[in-house]
């Protein structure tokens, strides 16, 4: 059993958010929310449309790679093309 937890990337302390998850031997990594709808406000989890490009986010991704975590990215259909160049 595995501990897929939230942190939101793109945020200065997600080293130590990323650290607390940690102390709970079952946790495995992230899920963090990016759908975003270019229409309709009520399907927007992400505070924006470029979340995946932001530099703070890609800092946290690393972060999370330097602990060997894992990113469960949750997504709409139109946001893969913006998903492959972050998986690249």
């Amino acid at each position: 059993n595995g501990i897929i937890a939230y942190a939101e990337l793109e945020s200065p302390d997600v080293e130590q958010t990323l650290l607390k998850h940690m102390k709970y031997p079952n946790f495995r990594g992230i899920r963090q929310c990016l759908d975003y709808h270019p229409k309709y406000d009520n399907r927007r989890l992400a505070p924006r449309d470029d979340l995946m490009m932001d530099p703070l986010w890609h800092k946290g991704m690393k972060i999370m790679q330097k602990y060997d975590l894992i990113f469960d990215m949750q997504l709409y259909p139109m946001q893969l093309r913006l998903a492959s160049v972050v998986a690249a």
